[in-house]
């Protein structure tokens, strides 16, 4: 019994075609951007409603 793996051609030879490691690395980027966004949000936002507000913004 011979066992055949078919692999498409055109997936290989198209450089536009995603594969695993670019979805992966695209998520850990779009993961990274949104952390950086919330660590954003909470540092320049949300410390102007705490109640030591001025300690925080002179340290």
């Amino acid at each position: 019994m011979q066992l055949r793996i078919i692999v498409s051609e055109h997936s290989q030879t198209n450089p536009m075609t995603m594969n695993g490691k670019n979805n992966i690395a695209i998520g850990f980027l779009t993961m990274g951007a949104f952390m950086a966004y919330g660590f954003l949000l909470i540092y320049f936002y949300l410390r102007d409603f705490a109640p030591d507000k001025e300690e925080w913004v002179n340290s």
